[in-house]
């Protein structure tokens, strides 16, 4: 098996790097609407770079399960959405089971990772 190419820094400013991230009022441990920031910046590993990984699961899903996309184009009518709007792929889980749009079961999440901590 080929190793998997590392990437080389462009610069070794931190202002030229780019960072993905995401906001959170509703989360599982924030039931008060508390503004959780989350963020990741990409690493100079591929295999280890969590915005690769994200890349990867979305191509998965729209390219290769030829899953259909979610609508991008924000609503304003809904409450509880604020200045950004709702959008349909608001609801989509990024780890799911059958349907984008459901949680994935503890059933089917346990044994694959008690299988990672105990190998």
């Amino acid at each position: 098996m080929a190793p998997l190419p590392s990437l080389q820094p462009v610069c070794s400013c931190l202002d030229c790097q780019q960072v993905l991230s995401a906001l959170a009022d509703n989360a599982k441990t924030n039931q008060h609407g508390r503004v959780d920031e989350h963020g990741t910046l990409r690493h100079r590993l591929v295999e280890l770079c969590p915005v690769g990984a994200l890349a990867l699961l979305f191509y998965t899903q729209f390219h290769v399960l030829s899953r259909p996309l979610p609508g991008f184009a924000p609503t304003f009518g809904q409450p509880n959405y604020g200045e950004f709007g709702y959008r349909p792929w608001y609801e989509n889980f990024v780890f799911w089971g059958e349907d984008p749009t459901k949680q994935m079961a503890y059933d089917s999440e346990f044994p694959n990772y008690a299988c990672h901590l105990t190998c």
